[in-house]
Parts: C-alpha cells; structure tokens; sequence
C-alpha cells in the first residue's frame, strides 16, 4: 500500500502560509517556511536534543516567573510576517502570546543547538534574520560538540 506524501512537489511549488500549516499538521518531516518555498528539517542529533531540554529545563521557572514562556523546537516562529517561519530549537515569548496555536509571533529569546553542519547556517543566516525581529532580545547558538567559555 503506497501513502500519499503530502509533498510531493515542495521543489516546484510556492505555498501559502496557509497552505504550509495545514500540510504540517500531517506531514512526517518538518518543514520551515522561506517565502513560499518549504525547506525540510534534518532529524535531531540526541546530543542536540539533550542540550535543548536540559536549557529548558534549567530556563523553564525562572523564565515563567517573569511572564515569559519557552517553547521546544516543534512550534513555529515567525521571523517575517507570511515571509518566513523557522522552528528554531527554543523560543522564548511573553505568555500573551497565543493568538495562534501553532505559531509564536512575539519571540524574546530563540536557541539554536549548532552540529557541524548547521553551524555556519545558525551562525549567519539565521542570526541575520532574527535580528530584524522588533520584539528579539537574544539570541543564542549552543555548539553541541565544543565547550566554549566567554573571556
């Protein structure tokens, strides 16, 4: 029995915002969303995910405590309105934020756990873009595989 795959035609094809969050609500992959174009997410590395959950564990309170909420790499960013949308390993929003059930709109704070082969993409493209967020305070990229500490 052969399953239809819900993106068959991603290569060929430009989707609406739209369009993309019902696909997502069914798809095996995930797929962020770059001006229409869907780009589909690589699995998690276990170390990458430890790291993650062991931020948000650690950020989870104290985070609450001041009207903040975090959220793991399954919920949307939005870094430009019906332009891009990014599942970035965390992100942090005020807890008014939830106008929309699978989106965050309002980000404080987003976490990339870098590997090798995303680093450069953590690092440059993705910083610049989530830089122009109006609401952004910080943003912060975790080498998963070297420990780095500030001079």
């Amino acid at each position: 029995m052969t399953t239809a795959r819900p993106y068959e035609d991603i290569a060929e094809k430009l989707y609406t915002v739209e369009e993309w969050l019902e696909l997502e609500k069914r798809a095996d992959v995930r797929h962020e969303y770059v001006y229409g174009k869907l780009v589909p997410m690589a699995g998690e590395a276990i170390k990458a995910n430890r790291i993650a959950t062991n931020i948000l564990k650690r950020l989870d309170d104290p985070l609450l405590e001041k009207g903040l909420l975090i959220y793991d790499h399954d919920v949307k960013a939005q870094v430009v309105l019906d332009g891009i949308y990014r599942y970035p390993d965390l992100v942090v929003a005020p807890v008014a934020d939830d106008e929309h059930g699978y989106i965050v709109k309002h980000l404080v704070l987003m976490v990339e756990v870098a590997s090798e082969d995303s680093s450069h993409r953590d690092r440059v493209k993705k910083r610049q873009e989530y830089q122009k967020i109006p609401s952004i305070w910080y943003y912060l990229v975790v080498n998963q595989e070297e420990m780095l500490y500030p001079d």
